[in-house]
């Protein structure tokens, strides 16, 4: 090989170390960008995500969840994002309302009556929020966080002020 075939190896060398010490900092960077605009735009829809979760997951659609008629929405958000598919999720604390006193949505419910601790999923397409009217039941969001933490990796978390907020019937 010439001088100048050896040259142009060690210079692309170089750069491509140059690259890859300024490509993750600057791909971290423009993700954390990404999240915080995520995250705006989660509040500004939040009213509106709230009610069309209600209306899924209290339809024929969802035979699993359609014996509860309300919930109580935490004011805490955790979002998450899938490892594999890279998709981000918000998760928030709810308190359901089963139908009829006494009714359980689980038989390992712990909670007395009719009110069981829950999780609403959202997710962000990239252009804004939605939901399927997807509730784990029995689960608040740390725990589903633990439960699926192989899949899961928790990218921001907003604490709750006070519980129940707001109140969609």
């Amino acid at each position: 090989m010439t001088g100048i075939g050896w040259f142009l190896i060690i210079v692309a060398i170089v750069v491509a170390g140059v690259l890859s010490r300024v490509w993750r900092p600057l791909r971290r960077r423009v993700g954390q960008h990404r999240l915080a605009d995520a995250q705006r735009l989660f509040h500004l829809q939040r009213e509106r995500l709230e009610a069309k979760f209600v209306e899924l997951a209290t339809g024929p659609s969802h035979p699993v969840t359609a014996d509860w008629i309300d919930c109580d929405f935490d004011d805490g958000v955790a979002y998450v994002r899938s490892r594999q598919s890279g998709r981000l999720a918000a998760f928030v604390a709810v308190t359901a309302l089963a139908d009829q006193p006494g009714h359980s949505l689980s038989p390992r419910a712990e909670r007395p009556g009719n009110l069981r601790d829950a999780t609403a999923v959202f997710f962000f397409d990239g252009q804004g929020w939605d939901t399927e009217g997807r509730l784990v039941i029995n689960l608040r969001p740390a725990e589903v966080i633990r439960f699926y933490r192989d899949d899961l990796e928790v990218v921001g978390r907003e604490r709750a002020g006070r519980a129940g907020r707001n109140t969609i019937a």
